[in-house]
């Protein structure tokens, strides 16, 4: 049973411009996420995924913290989503079990839609 969905539209450029400003990557992508490594178009559909998640959550971007929305990649380069502390205690509380992601872009923007699964 699907909790909640949310999606996200992002112009590419502003998170070029973004990525620019001192500590903007720290504060919004974990480690693992290795977002000083991404294309600019792929930094972007993430970002826009972990936004989406946040709307799937109810919440937007009021008591989460984004760098606990991890955007990562299969083996595969199929995108997953995974949770950790109080964003994962929310997902948790609301019986979402698991996720799916779809992430594109084009020259201009990136986009991304997740669905949030109750779990069986």
């Amino acid at each position: 049973m699907i909790v909640g969905i949310g999606t996200d539209i992002i112009e590419i450029e502003r998170l070029r411009e973004a990525a620019k400003t001192p500590n903007f990557l720290a504060k919004v992508f974990a480690p693992e996420e290795e977002a000083a490594k991404r294309r600019p178009e792929s930094l972007a559909a993430h970002f826009a995924a972990k936004e989406a998640v946040t709307k799937a959550l109810g919440v937007g971007l009021t008591g989460v913290s984004l760098p606990e929305i991890l955007i990562l990649n299969e083996a595969n380069g199929r995108p997953r989503i995974e949770l950790r502390g109080k964003t994962l205690a929310l997902a948790d509380s609301l019986g979402i079990g698991s996720w799916q992601i779809s992430l594109s872009h084009n020259r201009g923007d990136a986009v991304a839609f997740v669905i949030a699964i109750r779990r069986d």
